[in-house]
């Protein structure tokens, strides 16, 4: 199996979350990985909580059966507008109906992207506003009226057709988060462990969507939930770390000696505690109830917050329950497209790229993630502003 194979290969002994599609094939190689790493010894509580479905998928799935209600005339939106711009000739001449027409919009003509399901509305919006010059167009381009769109087709949706549209979507949305004692309850622990919220916001909100009763049996088990997931890590840090619930009072003095040469070649953070857990003083109070029962982070909302920077300067306070967070909120160091994010498919290579050695590739992947380090991803309607200032510098014969 792939994913088995990189673990081996990276050194990996151990996997908290693999992020994969829906595919039913997923489910079988989640499966097979869980009996792999539960076997080997190295799982977290036996891989209760390793499979995680792709969200970005998820949302992309509900999106798009929603759209399926229209999809013939967002079909004829899509080969209308793919029409005019497949020509600069064709895309001068629709300006100039635009301009018969009094249509004075900065916006431009823009195609959706299949995998990125609210470039549609972006596509359905800007054209509505083309309506009239669609109109004008289609007198002068013979060829393009059999792809224009029926009149009827511009109005808007009327309530049914909305209705239609959000049941189709409803349904699609329980079939994966319908039940929420069936969702990774990583999802909930998210939440959990960002100091805005906390527990007091997470029995708040499945209360207000789920009720006061299901809400709270919910947020308790989610509060077990947490606290059986720390216990392994506590567990884990304090093998690792040899360190006992308790210690013998009586050694002698040369142990002292030597103990007290060792302790002072530890920092203050790790020496304090070390004497707590030798004295059998460090326990969940230090750590996780300590967060919880901290108030929460007020902040501003002009100000932005960085739970993984908070986390990184308060991990001398929790230095358990920061390396459970580490690997709770740990995400890609890129960002791709949904269908393609977390799929466990193969990728199509070029004989070209097939043919550069893997150090090769190594050094452009990491060359391009350091030239793009300072630059943010755009969105689409940045995209389509650029594309837009673009064309109006363009000079048609």
């Amino acid at each position: 199996m792939a994913v088995e194979s990189c673990l081996l290969n990276w050194g990996f002994k151990r996997a908290f979350t693999v992020t994969v599609d829906n595919a039913s094939s997923n489910d079988v190689a989640i499966a097979y990985l869980k009996k792999k790493i539960v076997g080997c010894g190295f799982s977290i509580l036996n891989c209760k909580y390793l499979h995680m479905r792709c969200i970005a998928h998820i949302i992309n799935l509900v999106v798009v059966d929603g759209l399926k209600e229209t999809n013939v005339s967002v079909k004829r939106v899509r080969e209308a507008e793919r029409y005019i711009r497949q020509s600069p000739a064709r895309l001068q001449k629709f300006k100039s109906c635009c301009e018969m027409e009094g249509i004075k919009s900065k916006s431009s003509l823009c195609l959706d992207v299949c995998t990125r399901w609210n470039s549609t509305y972006l596509m359905l919006n800007a054209a509505q506003k083309f309506e009239n010059a669609f109109d004008r167009y289609a007198t002068i381009d013979p060829c393009f009226k059999f792809d224009l769109q029926s009149s009827d087709e511009w109005q808007g949706s009327n309530d049914i057709e909305l209705a239609c549209m959000g049941d189709r979507m409803k349904v699609k949305f329980d079939k994966y988060w319908g039940d929420p004692n069936k969702m990774n309850k990583i999802i909930y622990i998210t939440v959990v462990v960002d100091p805005r919220y906390k527990l007091e916001f997470m029995e708040f909100a499945l209360s207000t969507v789920y009720g006061k009763e299901k809400g709270m049996e919910l947020a308790k088990k989610i509060k077990l939930t947490v606290y059986g997931l720390f216990d392994e890590y506590k567990k884990t840090y304090q093998a690792e770390h040899g360190c006992g619930s308790n210690v013998a009072g009586n050694t002698s003095e040369n142990n002292e000696s030597e103990g007290a040469k060792k302790k002072s070649r530890l920092n203050l953070g790790d020496q304090f505690l070390k004497d707590k857990i030798e004295t059998g003083e460090a326990n969940n109070k230090y750590d996780l109830d300590c967060y919880l029962n901290e108030g929460i982070k007020v902040v501003d909302e002009k100000e932005e917050f960085d739970i993984l920077k908070w986390w990184q300067l308060n991990s001398c306070r929790f230095p358990i329950l920061s390396i459970m967070v580490r690997d709770i909120l740990a995400m890609p160091i890129s960002t791709v497209a949904s269908e393609s994010a977390f799929s466990t498919r193969g990728r199509v290579l070029d004989p070209f790229r097939s043919s550069l050695t893997p150090k090769i590739v190594e050094a452009l992947i990491c060359a391009k993630e350091w030239l793009q380090k300072s630059h943010c991803c755009k969105s689409i309607e940045e995209q389509i502003a650029d594309l837009e200032r673009l064309e109006e510098g363009m000079r048609f014969d």
